[in-house]
């Protein structure tokens, strides 16, 4: 299917590029894009990694040291424990060659850094196969303010696959 993927930190050059995978990859807006890429690459504590296969970004995760305001997620864990996904996705044409999953392992050597316990990250129903496998449990859910039901994913250290 592919050549070698490699997975690292986005830097300041791939920005332009991030954007529009962003923005084709998982359906978002071309300003709210731009402005959480631009706001990741500048800080230390958070970040995306991005896949690349062949030189192109075909997938991307975003990471934070802690999401300290998330008031449905504080419900079920101690937020400062943990570090926290936020955007993941690839694009549809790299889907279903377990990239996401190898994006979401290597999360875990940059948690390991910020001294956290594990990571969790909130989701819908139909992914929560994909997470399971992945080694994450479902810990707690809630209605967001769209009226949608979301789920908060943990997978802690002492559960590590």
């Amino acid at each position: 299917m592919q050549n070698k993927m490699i997975i690292r930190t986005a830097l300041f050059k791939d920005s332009e590029e991030l954007i529009k995978v962003i923005m084709r990859a998982d359906n978002r807006a071309e300003e709210l894009a731009r402005e959480r890429v631009n706001s990741y690459i500048k800080s230390n504590k958070k970040m995306f990694l991005i896949a690349i296969i062949d030189e192109k970004i075909v997938g991307y995760v975003s990471l934070k040291k802690e999401e300290n305001s998330d008031k449905n997620a504080s419900k079920f864990i101690d937020l400062k424990k943990y570090s926290c996904i936020g955007w993941i996705a690839v694009l549809p044409e790299y889907r279903k060659h377990k990239i996401g999953s190898k994006m979401i392992k290597a999360c875990w050597n940059y948690m390991r850094k910020f001294n956290k316990e594990g990571i969790w990250l909130d989701c819908r129903l139909k992914l929560i196969p994909f997470y399971e496998k992945n080694g994450y449990k479902n810990v707690g859910d809630y209605i967001d303010e769209k009226r949608k039901q979301n789920y908060i994913m943990l997978k802690e250290i002492k559960n590590e696959k």
